[in-house]
């Protein structure tokens, strides 16, 4: 089991919602119009991971996860792998910091 320090606040801010839907459709429009939400979500993934490899500080990457968490917590039933496969990235994202 890993457990991660996230030591931030999620929230369902206007402007989080904004930005994850902003996401969504960048995912979208980077698939055939027929994707399979499997594929949609993998897609998502794939931006969200990307994302979280920018910071240089542990408090930063913690904000952007914040930031996708609405996305994220909504992957972990509907795509788990996709789900599973941020949270890995960023936990080891995390320990790099360490």
């Amino acid at each position: 089991m890993i457990a991660l320090d996230l030591n931030t606040r999620f929230d369902n801010q206007p402007g989080i919602l904004d930005h994850c839907e902003a996401l969504q459709d960048a995912a979208r429009d980077s698939l055939p119009p027929d994707a399979d939400p499997e594929e949609i979500a993998a897609a998502l993934a794939k931006l969200i991971v990307a994302d979280l490899m920018k910071p240089k500080r542990a408090e930063t990457a913690r904000q952007h996860f914040a930031r996708y968490w609405p996305l994220v917590d909504e992957m972990r039933l509907a795509a788990p792998a996709s789900y599973d496969h941020i949270i890995l990235e960023y936990a080891e994202r995390l320990a790099e910091f360490r």
